[in-house]
């Protein structure tokens, strides 16, 4: 569709400081985070909104990393369950993020 309605929720919290690294290879891990979250979200073409609303809800454990002391990347481990019967599954996955 070309018209969207998208509501997002997200519950962030610390875990752990770690704060510990090795030398060899260079590898340093910062901390350990959590966050919570649900969504639901439409999508149609024409007219003013829609009745039908796709909702899922998951978790996610994100690990702070520092490579070759320069380089920062976030590792995501989660886990998402979708609640309608159609389109709805249980899918975990896992992600690794750097800016640059």
């Amino acid at each position: 569709g070309r018209r969207i309605q998208l509501f997002t929720s997200e519950w962030r919290f610390p875990l752990t400081r770690v704060e510990r690294g090795w030398m060899s290879p260079p590898l340093g891990l910062s901390q350990l985070s959590g966050s919570l979250f649900y969504e639901a979200g439409a999508a149609w073409n024409n007219g003013h909104s829609t009745d039908h609303y796709y909702r899922s809800s998951g978790g996610e454990l994100t690990a702070d990393l520092n490579l070759f002391y320069r380089l920062d990347v976030k590792l995501r481990l989660g886990y998402a369950h979708g609640f309608d019967e159609d389109l709805g599954d249980d899918v975990f996955y896992f992600s690794i993020v750097s800016s640059f």
